[in-house]
């Protein structure tokens, strides 16, 4: 009922409608899992969020979908700029989700957080190291390979199941926002800082790692809607040949996205002093 409030029209001419709605729909799932899920909401917010974000992006990947098949020749899918219109929107919901659950991670007393957010809070420790202080080749590929694994998982969900990669996009919001709200609410604990003006210092460290990794997550995602809308509602082989062509190119450009973003999260990071520093407070607690 809620996406009849707007429309697809409106999402595309104003961005930050997309920003308002992954906030507003994180909020409303978080609470009803809360209030209807007491012993263990934690994936049950996921779940939530991801089905009432769910006819939006539908409505999106349809469109997009039509924008490809229209399309002529190869020149012309390549001037659809890789989807940009729909990665961005994707991307906006994304980073609205993210920052509800850090906002509830920090505003809500510790065994409130850690009750509702069981799952996200066990993977804390795990995505924050950042040791190295120099880049390593070692490193580098074990996170390259690991998050290309994401990357392939996001493919063949949306692959197989349409949009069923939203639910894995929603989880990582989720998982990011309850790890940077919670890094920084455990550091102006053991510092009487302000826990937001840290969150948003982690944010801005962050950021650039953080889209680029989650804009190779929704390029993955895009192509496989696009690779199974061709092979199973296309009859024509001459629209399936420009799907699948549209395909590949989302992924090589997901992959190069990856790449430069996972060289980012091990060396800048790596290397940013007051990053660590805030982490290091972190653990004081």
């Amino acid at each position: 009922m809620l996406e009849r409030l707007y429309s697809l029209d409106l999402i595309e001419k104003k961005p930050m409608v997309s920003f308002l709605m992954g906030f507003a729909y994180a909020v409303i799932g978080i609470a009803l899992a809360a209030i209807l899920f007491k012993k263990d909401p934690a994936l049950v917010t996921v779940a939530f969020i991801a089905l009432l974000l769910y006819p939006t992006v539908t409505g999106m990947l349809k469109r997009e979908e039509e924008k490809v098949g229209r399309q002529k020749t190869i020149i012309d899918i390549l001037h659809l700029r890789m989807h940009r219109k729909v990665v961005s929107r994707y991307l906006l919901m994304f980073l609205g989700v993210l920052l509800a659950y850090s906002f509830f991670s920090i505003v809500l007393p510790s065994l409130a957080t850690n009750t509702i957010f069981e799952n996200q809070i066990r993977v804390l420790f795990g995505n924050l190291s950042g040791n190295a202080a120099v880049l390593d080749a070692n490193l580098f590929s074990q996170l390259f390979t690991h998050n290309l694994k994401v990357m392939g998982l996001a493919f063949f969900t949306a692959f197989l199941i349409g949009d069923g990669a939203l639910f894995l996009l929603v989880w990582n919001a989720s998982v990011w926002g309850t790890i940077f709200g919670t890094l920084a609410k455990t550091a102006a604990l053991s510092s009487a800082l302000n826990p937001f003006i840290l969150f948003g210092l982690v944010l801005l460290i962050v950021l650039p790692h953080l889209i680029l990794e989650t804009c190779s997550y929704i390029l993955a995602a895009t192509a496989g809607g696009v690779t199974s809308k061709a092979l199973v509602k296309e009859k024509k082989s001459v629209k399936i040949k420009k799907l699948l062509i549209s395909s590949l190119l989302i992924l090589a450009a997901g992959v190069i996205i990856l790449a430069i973003g996972m060289f980012i999260e091990q060396y800048v990071l790596a290397n940013n002093d007051l990053y660590r520093n805030i982490i290091g407070l972190s653990t004081l607690t």
